[in-house]
């Protein structure tokens, strides 16, 4: 295509914007440069280079602009045309962003604000225009770091006056929610400090925690929905948890994960809040995969976790306090934060040294959750039945206890730390068949295997008490012979 096509394109754009005689004039006069946008690379690179088409662009931009503002919808196809060339004008040419960050970025973003409106986003007229502008507007962004910088710190100023992110976040459409999710994602990608901006400024911290209950909103709505209309819907659904699990990815990576997951302030009284659980959704997650669990900025996580369990736990000790339906997201988001914890552990010897200081709590936390396990008090109007240990309980106990085993491997100071603490007992009280919880007592051999091993302490204090097994030198639990089960244990030097 000639280098003279821009500064045609120009003068078309001029003409039209003075004399518009049919509303679908300009869909004609952009047909032709869509398609050169897709076959030819050098236009992109014209277009960059030509003040006069940027002015132009940005005149047509901001005339139609003012007529939605005015509340014209005849507009709307017009502008889903511009939409549509600006994206494509936009991808992977860095002059084309930067020059449409200065020009067509204000008129866009009067678009957005007046799409976005309570009565606009409920109109299906508006939803085509609306997702492909904010396409356009992510485009803008992608794998620029100068334009993204630029953008986000504007955005985010900005945000504080107009909300117009947390506007686009209430769209019923999920393509307009998807293309919002991963301009926030292209916004930070790469970036520490943009990722700390967003995490941690005001404004950012209020678009994540829409984010992260949308998300959660969304997957509750999947979850009522019927398999059917599921797999029928599933080939046109937008990935949310994959973009959203990607923008938590990032955070966490960069080194923003701890200030983001602070920066979510709850309501008075709450010691956590759900955007806090739903972060810790995605941390474990991510933590989940080995590779991810054992990279620096995993094993620099470990002193946020286990202050963030040890604030937890003491709130679900606390003596004499209420307990209310709050207690429920504490008690998920402890489980959340053990399971982080026993990922970094599994993943190396440096990760299991790195969560040695979190044996304590978890220990106190077992002797909790063994106080949940008593079956309360019968009404006289209860008969009596066999008591089944809430599902949420098992969960915690074989958290704590599998934690246990794989911080105790081959780690003196953690097998002394739950000696000292008291887990020793607890331990060997949850060696015995559960009905309830069948990988409970598998879970404790192991843990008891790993805090007695080559610890002639330990080894010691269990040999002291009432024999139900015996303890061999390599921490083995062996079934006691049948002469032995009225008496007194062995010495583990007598094995």
């Amino acid at each position: 295509m000639s280098n003279q096509f821009p500064i045609q394109l120009a003068q078309q754009l001029t003409a039209y914007s003075h004399d518009s005689t049919t509303p679908d004039a300009l869909t004609v006069i952009l047909q032709a440069p869509r398609l050169a946008l897709r076959n030819d690379c050098s236009f992109k690179a014209t277009c960059g280079q030509s003040k006069e088409f940027w002015q132009a662009l940005a005149t047509v931009w901001s005339a139609h602009a003012d007529l939605l503002a005015s509340g014209d919808s005849t507009t709307m196809p017009s502008l889903t045309s511009l939409a549509f060339f600006l994206g494509g004008l936009c991808a992977g040419a860095p002059a084309n962003q930067q020059q449409a960050l200065t020009h067509v970025e204000p008129p866009l973003r009067r678009v957005l604000i007046a799409s976005s409106s309570l009565t606009n986003l409920e109109d299906p007229a508006y939803t085509t225009m609306l997702r492909v502008c904010c396409q356009a507007l992510s485009n803008v962004v992608t794998g620029n770091d100068g334009v993204a910088e630029a953008f986000l710190t504007q955005r985010l100023q900005a945000e504080e006056q107009d909300q117009l992110i947390l506007r686009l976040l209430a769209s019923p459409d999920p393509g307009t929610i998807q293309a919002i999710f991963i301009l926030l994602l292209n916004s930070i990608h790469g970036s520490s400090a943009r990722a700390l901006l967003l995490g941690t400024s005001k404004t950012g911290a209020a678009i994540l925690d829409r984010v992260t209950v949308l998300v959660a909103l969304l997957f509750e709505s999947e979850d009522e929905a019927a398999e059917a209309a599921k797999e029928e819907q599933q080939a046109s659904t937008p990935d949310f948890f994959g973009v959203s699990f990607a923008l938590v990815e990032q955070l966490i990576e960069l080194g923003a994960f701890e200030k983001t997951f602070k920066s979510q302030v709850g309501m008075s009284g709450f010691t956590i809040v759900d955007s806090q659980t739903i972060l810790l959704k995605f941390l474990d997650g991510y933590l989940d995969q080995p590779s991810n669990a054992s990279s620096s900025s995993a094993l620099s996580l470990p002193p946020f976790i286990m202050s963030t369990l040890s604030t937890l736990a003491q709130d679900l000790l606390a003596e004499g306090k209420m307990r209310d339906t709050r207690d429920a997201l504490t008690f998920q988001s402890v489980v959340l934060l053990l399971l982080a914890l026993t990922s970094i552990g599994l993943s190396s010897d440096e990760g299991r040294k790195l969560i040695i200081p979190c044996v304590e709590t978890v220990v106190a936390l077992l002797g909790y959750s063994t106080t949940l396990s008593e079956r309360p008090p019968l009404t006289p109007l209860e008969e009596e039945a066999k008591w089944v240990e809430p599902e949420a309980v098992g969960l915690l106990k074989r958290s704590c206890v599998r934690l246990i085993a794989i911080v105790s491997s081959e780690q003196r100071e953690a097998q002394d730390a739950v000696r000292e603490a008291g887990g020793l007992n607890l331990i060997l009280g949850m060696c015995q068949i559960n009905d309830a919880n069948l990988t409970l007592r598998e879970h404790a051999l192991l843990a008891v295997r790993n805090v007695l091993k080559g610890n002639q302490t330990n080894q010691d204090l269990v040999g002291g008490m009432t024999p139900q097994f015996l303890v061999a030198p390599d921490g083995e639990l062996r079934d006691l012979p049948p002469a032995m089960r009225q008496g007194t244990a062995p010495s583990p030097s007598a094995l």
